[in-house]
């Protein structure tokens, strides 16, 4: 038997609905290119993985991203529907198949609300 919502429930709005249907997770990625490809392949490779990561954080799948130090690897925050369009977009990344990646889904905590955020600069203005 179904309960009778809340008082002042109303039916998501198209904005909640989107925010509610999309999932965060932490993504690390190392980077290991093979010492065979030639400069001219690298500097290729670098240009192509920078349009791509570029246009993944345009579309607000690539939330923040930070440098590991010391490693050619990074953690970043990624938005996705589901784990399919999750890996459908770390596949579209030209380092694809030089990359080790673990993924984690994130869920939100009650301290959540409580928490300043990121740093400005630290994550992509996106706007639909």
């Amino acid at each position: 038997m179904c309960r009778e919502p809340a008082s002042g429930w109303h039916p998501p709005t198209n904005e909640e609905h989107e925010r509610q249907s999309t999932l965060e997770f932490l993504i690390e990625i190392e980077v290991r290119l093979p010492p065979t490809l030639s400069f001219e392949e690298r500097a290729h490779l670098f240009e192509a993985e920078r349009a791509r990561g570029r246009e993944l954080a345009d579309k607000g799948t690539i939330r923040a991203i930070w440098r590991v130090p010391g490693r050619f690897a990074n953690r970043t925050i990624w938005s996705a529907p589901d784990a399919t369009a999750l890996h459908a977009a770390i596949a579209s990344l030209p380092f694809f198949q030089y990359l080790d990646v673990e993924v984690t889904p994130l869920a939100t905590h009650d301290l959540g609300e409580f928490c300043p955020g990121f740093a400005p600069g630290l994550v992509v203005d996106w706007q639909p």
